[in-house]
């Protein structure tokens, strides 16, 4: 399953673009993450996927201070709130500590 969408904002003062695609497994992990960003007629993108033992990547190298950590946090979008959300199936008054790169 996926979730995906697009943020317009200011940043840096200048009028930007993001879309998102996050690939999750049937238990709300995150696999794969896929970033793209356009500003200023610039576009860059970003990929990033995790494996079974919470190992970060990108194409090119292991990203060591993300190593166990869950999920990611996009600060652009509160959608990657429900990764945590619909994983630990919180009952309702229910609380819980989570930490995501």
């Amino acid at each position: 399953m996926f979730f995906e969408g697009t943020v317009v904002l200011l940043l840096e003062e200048l009028p930007t673009q993001i879309s998102y695609r996050i690939e999750c497994d049937k238990h709300w992990k995150t696999k794969d993450i896929a970033i793209r960003q356009e500003r200023l007629g610039s576009t860059t993108h970003r990929t990033l996927n995790v494996n079974n033992k919470q190992t970060w990547k990108t194409k090119e190298s292991v990203i060591p201070f993300a190593t166990g950590i869950d999920d990611v946090d996009l600060e652009v979008t509160p959608a990657t709130n429900t990764l945590p959300i619909r994983r630990i199936g919180l009952k309702e008054g229910e609380s819980q500590q989570v930490d995501a790169f």
